[in-house]
């Protein structure tokens, strides 16, 4: 990469770009277990997963 091409703002706009990344990443990982646990709630047949959504929240957390 060109040094003389670089100038103050490229910090700030991987910090923006990192910041939105994670909050999506955040956001996504909210909803897929919110969903897991209300299937699990409702007994949709996952009563057997109760091990493995342990295993996943703990992954995930």
């Amino acid at each position: 990469m060109d040094k003389s091409k670089v100038n103050g703002t490229a910090g700030i706009e991987f910090i923006v770009k990192s910041l939105v990344c994670a909050i999506m990443g955040l956001a996504l990982t909210a909803i897929l277990l919110l969903g897991f646990s209300l299937m699990m709630l409702k007994g949709a047949g996952l009563q057997n997963m109760a091990g493995e959504y342990v295993i996943l929240s703990v992954i995930i957390g």
